[in-house]
């Protein structure tokens, strides 16, 4: 079974502690346990996440730059199902919509590119839903890029268009960096903190 790193930690973690407790445990024990739960969780929620075949494309015009670090991001998950599992979540409805978020709404990328991802009908109603309670110039594509933000903030503590903010700023320094050399780059730094670079 692949896991990734960040469960094989939870799980060494759980073993750890069932041991300080008395109780012979390992990975193996552990998982069996898991999925023991996991089974008698599921049995009638069969309906709360879909299959892949169950899904429906569509292309969503994201802030350019998503595409690439989502990849990175996943890694061995599937990001389908990644975003349909906190559409379907309850940390995901119209009152966990704020001020902010809806101000995040209203704002459009000044530079996007598209982004085929693949969820259930489900997923498009709690969509839908919550965009009914939203002003008629949100879409289902901003309710996109909301999902995707969440969905990185709660996994990294940071929200996307700081860490595609980052991105673009690494590449600047980079490329000034390579015109210009690595100590001019430093002064321009330093000038740009202390307020005295050159506007023009």
């Amino acid at each position: 079974m692949a896991l990734s790193i960040e469960a094989i930690t939870i799980i060494d973690d759980l073993v750890t502690n069932l041991k300080n407790k008395g109780v012979s445990a390992n990975r193996s024990s552990v998982m069996r346990d898991v999925i023991s739960n996991f089974n008698i969780f599921y049995k009638d929620k069969r309906d709360l996440f879909t299959s892949p075949s169950e899904r429906k494309p569509n292309t969503f015009y994201l802030e350019k730059g998503t595409h690439e670090f989502l990849k990175k991001w996943t890694k061995s998950r599937n990001l389908n199902y990644v975003i349909e599992q906190f559409i379907l979540s309850s940390d995901f409805t119209p009152s966990s919509i704020t001020d902010e978020d809806i101000s995040f709404l209203r704002k459009t990328p000044e530079q996007v590119e598209p982004i085929r991802i693949s969820i259930s009908e489900t997923a498009y109603s709690v969509i839908d839903d919550i965009l009914s309670f939203l002003d008629p110039g949100i879409t289902r594509t901003s309710i996109m890029r909301l999902v995707v933000q969440r969905i990185i903030q709660l996994d990294q503590g940071v929200a996307l268009p700081k860490l595609l903010a980052k991105k673009k700023l690494d590449a600047a320094i980079i490329n000034y960096e390579n015109i210009v050399g690595v100590d001019k780059t430093q002064e321009l730094i330093s000038d740009y903190l202390n307020k005295n670079y050159d506007t023009d």
